[in-house]
């Protein structure tokens, strides 16, 4: 009997090989190249976002509005995270989960203002002075409108190559 064998009569199984994984395709490679630049891009608008929309919030966490942006927040910074750790495999799926949700959060900002906009103008609605906004939000929410149209356009193409 060798030593270490199992006293049983059973064998003693093998030290599993580490998997080495197949060679990426030229695509494959600039595929997760751009799914990493991606992250990086989400990742440093994270980093003005959370600060900016914290502070344009008053600090007040428990504002329902504040909340699904803190959402936002938790799901791209996984996403993010989640995918530059599978590497040298792609990973797009919770980024484009992410960055979905914050298309549609863009979205519905936007056009709400819009609209909020247009009935005040038309003299259908009436605002209260303290609680109107700066001129500003709109234009700024509609660029992140467009860049998270593009984003969340970029992270489909990366999950559908899955």
């Amino acid at each position: 009997m060798r030593p270490g064998a199992p006293t049983d009569g059973t064998q003693a199984a093998r030290p599993a090989r580490p998997v080495t994984p197949r060679r990426q395709t030229p695509a494959e490679r600039q595929a997760r190249l751009l799914e990493t630049a991606l992250c990086c891009c989400v990742l440093a608008a994270l980093a003005v976002y959370a600060p900016a929309e914290i502070h344009y919030s008053d600090y007040d966490f428990t504002h329902p509005m504040l909340v699904v942006d803190l959402i936002a927040m938790v799901l791209l910074g996984y996403g993010a995270v989640h995918s530059l750790r599978a590497r040298p495999l792609p990973a797009p799926g919770p980024l484009c989960g992410a960055l979905g949700f914050s298309f549609c959060l863009a979205w519905r900002s936007f056009f709400a203002r819009l609209v909020q906009h247009d009935l005040v103008e038309r003299g259908l609605m009436s605002v209260d002075p303290s609680l109107q906004e700066p001129a500003a939000v709109v234009p700024v929410l509609g660029v992140a409108l467009g860049l998270s149209a593009v984003a969340f356009g970029l992270s489909l193409a990366l999950a559908a190559r899955r």
